[in-house]
């Protein structure tokens, strides 16, 4: 089963509004913003490991975005998953999306949205067999064209799916930081803590640090090494690599 924790606020989904804007150094006249949103067709493999758990999701992911003030995003997953008590399954995952507006855009800037997952999973074991809607409002402060710092407070919901899995009613809040370095490398350090206010957890805590190239101007490569704490005591390992083409 995935973790919302990862599937809504991975590395991954946030830093989608990358571009090459985001960390080359601006023109004199440039109005461009760190949380300028952007179209772009990004492929990546996500991979969790937990105690007698295993899960394997290569995700098509795509984004677009008519203005650099609001965008709209789709993720279609293919999934393997094992577990040590049932057989392995394969097949179509979750599908989950993203609208993002962006309400200001200044040193100080506001962006305010919504992540949807659907129960739409072939099979149970492939999906989180709720459909969950999470709101989100995210601040993100501009250090300059090489580094940036956001901090997302979001609400999760579970409505419909599956009555025999557990509701999803948690609350999260999601500061990380992006630091551009020489050559088209980047970094992002992505920590979220995340508070369920029903089902057998109490707190998690991932921390997720990306390292990312830009290969051209359209054309980027990441990969995301992370871990996950459960209370009650839970360890989950994570790992993303990914290539994203960015669009006009």
């Amino acid at each position: 089963m995935f973790s919302l924790v990862r599937r809504c606020g991975g590395a991954s989904l946030v830093v989608s509004t990358i571009t090459s804007a985001a960390w080359a150094a601006p023109e004199p006249d440039s109005t461009k913003y760190s949380t300028d949103l952007g179209s772009f067709v990004d492929l990546h493999n996500d991979y969790t490991k937990s105690a007698g758990a295993m899960t394997n999701a290569l995700v098509l992911r795509g984004a677009y975005a008519p203005a650099p003030w609001v965008a709209l995003q789709i993720d279609l997953p293919l999934v393997y998953a094992e577990t040590s008590k049932t057989r392995p399954v394969f097949g179509i995952g979750d599908v989950s999306g993203r609208a993002t507006v962006r309400i200001a855009a200044l040193e100080t800037s506001l962006l305010a949205g919504a992540t949807f997952v659907f129960d739409s999973a072939a099979a149970k074991g492939l999906g989180g067999g709720k459909n969950v809607i999470g709101p989100f409002a995210t601040i993100a402060w501009d250090f300059g064209p090489s580094a940036w710092v956001r901090v997302q407070l979001q609400q999760l919901a579970s409505f419909g799916g599956d009555p025999k899995q557990t509701t999803v009613s948690a609350s999260s809040v999601r500061p990380y930081t992006f630091v551009a370095l020489p050559d088209g490398y980047w970094l992002v350090l992505d920590q979220t803590l995340r508070l369920d206010h029903k089902g057998p957890r109490d707190l998690s805590y991932s921390a997720i640090l990306e390292g990312g190239k830009e290969l051209s101007k359209k054309v980027s490569v990441y990969l995301d090494p992370g871990v996950q704490l459960d209370s009650p005591w839970a360890l989950t390992w994570l790992m993303t690599a990914g290539v994203r083409w960015s669009m006009p």
